[in-house]
């Protein structure tokens, strides 16, 4: 092997051995990942989750947010948008089809009203713009800057289980976070005792250090049937982290610590027994997971790098005055 490999090196060039380096060095779970994205666009391209609800909620999602931003535009004008909104009334009426009840989903009846409101301009001529009440800003600048720079990761935690309402709210805080074309693929999986803890923690590198009582863990993923591949391959790990980082701000207003664990180096045995453990389908992709409890210590915060090496402004700009 060794002689090949020396052969290899003296006869081809130096880009294709770079080339060859990468294909092969990478990771199994990562090869992994890529070839269950390449599953899921292909069942896609096959018309397999045609009738499947929650999937094509996405299709709504993403179309009723274009028409949201034409309808939104300070510049509208009737037909402004029309393709968009005929795309709209056609994933609708597959829904229907295909849906045997009423769908009660929020964001179905928010693309319903959408559709009507965009109706009722075409008819008015014109969009109610609408303006945010100042009111509703209870806290000021200071205070959420604070708020965030107070959140801490743990490892250790005092015996008190999480509620499960306490659960839902840090859970839904992800689906008020940003996300590309209002997506919202976040999917999170909750082992709310110990021992089920400890099974999730015995598939993540990270999990060292950890106190003997962990009252819950969460493993983050997100539905990857809301995305074409692959050219927004990134994008259901961006949508999914920034609601992560949603959750551990609730979390922390509920006066739990949340600690994240990086999934970057999991194994193919690895991604296999949690996915067993919590019956994870092929097309949900496995972001990172969290241990969740009261915390028993104060830690502190670790040194922050300075502003003036995170930010690059625009040479020779000036904001206006």
């Amino acid at each position: 092997m060794k002689r090949i490999l020396r052969l290899i090196r003296k006869r081809l060039p130096v880009r294709w051995q770079h080339r060859l380096r990468r294909h092969f060095a990478a990771p199994a779970g990562y090869r992994e990942m890529i070839n269950r994205a390449n599953r899921v666009e292909l069942e896609k391209s096959q018309g397999g989750f045609v009738s499947d609800m929650e999937a094509r909620l996405f299709d709504l999602r993403r179309v009723a947010h274009i028409l949201e931003k034409g309808l939104l535009h300070p510049d509208w004008e009737p037909e402004h948008g029309r393709a968009n909104y005929s795309e709209l009334c056609l994933v609708l009426d597959e829904m229907e089809n295909y849906s045997s009840a009423p769908l009660q989903d929020p964001t179905y009846k928010w693309a319903v009203a959408l559709k009507e409101e965009y109706e009722q301009a075409q008819e008015q001529g014109a969009v109610e713009q609408f303006r945010p009440e100042e009111e509703s800003m209870k806290l000021t600048a200071d205070q959420v800057e604070q708020f965030i720079r107070t959140r801490r990761s743990v490892r250790s935690f005092i015996q008190q289980p999480v509620p499960v309402d306490v659960l839902e709210k840090i859970v839904e805080a992800m689906n008020w976070s940003p996300t590309s074309c209002n997506r919202q693929p976040a999917i999170v999986y909750v082992a709310q005792t110990v021992a089920g803890a400890r099974e999730c923690m015995k598939q993540f590198k990270g999990a060292t250090g950890i106190s003997e009582y962990v009252p819950g863990f969460m493993v983050f993923c997100a539905d990857m049937r809301g995305y074409s591949y692959p050219a927004e391959r990134m994008l259901p790990v961006v949508d999914v982290s920034l609601g992560m980082q949603s959750a551990a701000l609730v979390a922390h207003a509920h006066g739990l610590s949340m600690t994240f664990l990086s999934w970057a180096q999991h194994t193919a045995g690895e991604d296999t027994a949690l996915r067993e453990l919590f019956d994870i389908p092929d097309y949900h992709e496995i972001v990172a997971g969290a241990l969740c409890g009261y915390p028993a210590v104060s830690v502190e915060a670790p040194a922050r790098k300075s502003i003036t090496t995170t930010i690059r402004m625009l040479p020779d700009e000036h904001p206006d005055h």
